[in-house]
């Protein structure tokens, strides 16, 4: 037998001590999960405010009293400001696509879920860097199967 001494990795980790932070993880994790399901059960939120306070969105529930019109007389009606951003005429987008003002038009404001009028910064950030004009983005209702669904 030698008598040279071992060497002993100091981060070397015994199964007690392994078996005592997997043991230690588990009982946080299970303490943080009944936190959560306690607190949201007991706390009570404020309801959200109607998006549409905003003077640069329109929203389904603003076109209700204008079904029957188009979308440029609604607008023109509602919110004349939402067609011009600072004496500019916005790019028109309708579903994320790029489309002309005769569309704007020839959509019926009850087909429509949500109207925004973007700055130039925020048209860059959702469109692309290539978009440095201000966009007036119109989202519609799709029918699928007899429903009425939202595009995002």
């Amino acid at each position: 037998m030698s008598n040279k001494p071992t060497k002993v990795c100091k981060h070397a980790i015994g199964a007690a001590h392994r078996r005592m932070i997997v043991c230690t993880g588990v009982a946080l994790a299970a303490l943080g999960a009944a936190a959560c399901v306690g607190s949201s059960s007991s706390v009570q939120r404020p309801a959200p405010q109607p998006v549409s306070d905003s003077p640069r969105l329109l929203t389904e529930r603003d076109m209700v009293p204008f079904a029957d019109m188009s979308l440029e007389a609604a607008l023109t009606r509602t919110r004349p400001e939402l067609l011009r951003y600072r004496g500019q005429r916005p790019t028109l987008f309708v579903d994320g696509r790029l489309a002309s003002w005769e569309e704007l038009r020839d959509l019926r404001a009850d087909r429509v879920s949500k109207v925004r009028l973007l700055s130039p910064v925020e048209a860059a950030i959702e469109y692309g860097a290539f978009q440095l004009e201000p966009i007036l983005d119109v989202r519609t209702l799709t029918q699928i199967g007899g429903c009425a669904v939202r595009c995002r």
